[in-house]
Parts: structure tokens; C-alpha cells; sequence
């Protein structure tokens, strides 16, 4: 599908943030809408071969990347380069919903 929305993948989990995929090319580019309610979040985590950035589109997400910590909102970004451990929380009081992108060998 060469066209879709944001808004098309806005769909949550009552027990976990929801990954919600936008498309995904043969192991090297994936693109997910995370949505999740405030407390919920992807643990910290890395990948030792892809870079993955957080486009945040709604709400307030608490970004680690490395030893890094920031609370951010809509129209913020967060990059972390391949191999540096990354996570997101959605902070409240509204839901997150965030664009994520991820390159590399996945």
C-alpha cells in the first residue's frame, strides 16, 4: 500500500504498548505507530546493527537513548544510532502515539 495514515494505526493494547506496523523492507527499514496509554513502554533495549528513530505525534514519551533521558511531545525526535540502548515510556497524561523508524540489518 503505497499510501496510509498515522490516524489507520492508531490502535491500542490494554496490557502492553502496541506496536503497530506501517511496513517493513526485507530485513534493512521498518516503520511502526507506537501507541500506548500513559505507563506503559519498550523497555530499554539496542540493536547491534540498526539505528531507530522516535517521531513523537501525540502525547509525552520519556526517551532513554544511551545514558541520555529526556521527556519530549509532539514534534519532537529522538535518534539512537545503531548499537546504543533505547526505550520509550509514554508519560501521560494522554496517550502517545509516536512514528518509529528503524534501519539496518534487523
Amino acid at each position: 500500500m503505497p499510501f496510509d495514515s498515522v490516524a489507520s494505526k492508531r490502535a491500542f493494547k490494554s496490557e502492553k504498548l502496541a506496536k503497530n506496523a506501517v511496513f517493513q523492507e526485507a530485513g534493512v527499514a521498518m516503520v511502526d505507530v507506537y501507541c500506548a496509554h500513559p505507563g506503559q513502554q519498550q523497555p530499554v533495549h539496542g540493536h547491534p546493527n540498526a539505528a531507530k528513530c522516535y517521531a513523537v505525534i501525540e502525547g509525552r514519551a520519556r526517551i532513554t537513548i544511551g545514558d541520555e533521558i529526556r521527556d519530549v511531545g509532539p514534534g519532537d525526535l529522538a535518534y539512537a544510532p545503531r548499537g546504543i540502548p533505547h526505550g520509550i515510556e509514554a508519560i501521560g497524561p494522554a496517550d502517545l502515539v509516536a512514528l518509529v523508524f528503524i534501519a539496518g540489518s534487523l
